[in-house]
């Protein structure tokens, strides 16, 4: 997995939430490149499988853990098998999210609105909570929470997502003020719309249906196109790195200039 250009966290052992698809596997993949040892958790037991088996194959180590985000006790299984297989935790990167409606506020329903807030802000907290007291044994740690663009501007049919989104970015400031002491960084990613992510599936089943809402969509991000997963895996890489050794609390928005108009 690694070459004489690579190993910028060897020896670290990151946990991935939403490892399974886009932005999740994709940082999944290039911090074990870069030398990490990667516990890989997602809802599917299939999909953060193939993600470790993927990194394994490539001469990587990682494993694979079903997690529910929203679940502590899942939190604590994975929590539990992590020290079991790596004996310590270094970089959490909180990353599952969901958005499973798209309609105005008033048209949200109270189960939306509860299962949007338990897997998007209650489901970091709860990776958080279980994670830092290690990090704190262990000397210092980095925590990486994937917020959004979203978190900064209002858009039309996304109100309660855009909630969840800032609830996100303002829990990890607070989390880099609490734990700074510690030698705990935390900082958000926050990407626009990402290729290849199960998060923005409607839109890309929208834009294939009628490309001239497409080309609107375009028109909203200044470099004219959306982001690759692995172009916010390098977000991440950095923020995991000694190359921002003096960042904490802060958001690395990588949106192609869509937060800019």
């Amino acid at each position: 997995m690694q070459d004489d250009n690579y190993g910028r966290l060897k020896g670290k052992v990151a946990v991935v939430t939403g490892a399974g698809t886009g932005i999740g596997r994709a940082i999944a993949m290039l911090f074990a490149k870069e030398g990490a040892k990667v516990v890989c958790a997602s809802l599917h037991a299939s999909s953060c499988q193939r993600t470790a088996d993927d990194i394994q194959e490539k001469g990587g180590t990682a494993i694979a853990v079903p997690t529910q985000v929203a679940d502590f006790k899942d939190i604590q299984n994975m929590v539990r098998k992590t020290i079991e297989a790596f004996g310590k935790i270094d970089i959490l990167v909180n990353n599952a999210g969901i958005v499973n409606c798209f309609c105005k506020v008033g048209d949200v329903t109270e189960e939306q609105f509860d299962e949007m807030f338990n897997v998007n802000v209650k489901g970091q907290f709860l990776a958080a909570k279980a994670c830092i007291p290690y990090m704190v044994e262990n000397g210092g740690g980095i925590i990486i929470s994937t917020s959004s663009a979203s978190a900064m501007v209002a858009q039309y049919s996304t109100g309660v997502y855009n909630a969840t989104k800032a609830a996100v970015l303002f829990l990890t400031k607070n989390i880099a003020v609490d734990y700074a002491k510690d030698n705990i960084r935390a900082n958000c990613l926050c990407p626009a719309l990402v290729d290849d992510t199960v998060i923005n599936k409607d839109v890309f089943a929208k834009a294939e249906a009628d490309p001239e809402s497409w080309k609107e969509t375009l028109s909203k991000y200044p470099m004219g196109r959306i982001a690759a997963p692995e172009e916010i895996a390098r977000g991440a890489l950095f923020l995991a790195t000694d190359d921002s050794s003096f960042v904490t609390g802060t958001t690395l928005t990588i949106d192609g200039g869509f937060t800019c108009l």
